[in-house]
């Protein structure tokens, strides 16, 4: 798979409309129905997924700052499917040479 497009010069940041969004994954489901923001987060999206149970100083935790259950589940651009960052680690080293 090819590397992302660097963003188009001179355009201004997007914000997208995440009203209503409880949770991270919710607000960048909301981010992703951005045509423009799409692709790349499409790639980048499922393994951040898989590091959500970690808070921001690496603390391990189930629930996120709003009592929310973790969902730490994704599938990567080729359809590998993934429940939390043991099966992502698993996932992305079966392929090495596509990893490194």
């Amino acid at each position: 798979m090819p590397p992302a497009p660097p963003p188009p010069a001179n355009v201004p940041a997007i914000e997208p409309d995440i009203k209503g969004a409880t949770t991270v994954r919710a607000q960048l489901q909301k981010h992703r129905e951005l045509k423009a923001c799409a692709g790349c987060h499409a790639k980048l999206d499922p393994p951040g997924f898989a590091l959500e149970n970690f808070d921001a100083i690496g603390r391990w935790r189930t629930v996120d700052e709003s009592f929310n259950p973790i969902d730490a589940s994704g599938a990567l651009p080729d359809g590998t499917k993934f429940a939390g960052v043991a099966e992502l680690r698993t996932a992305l080293t079966r392929r090495p040479e596509r990893f490194t």
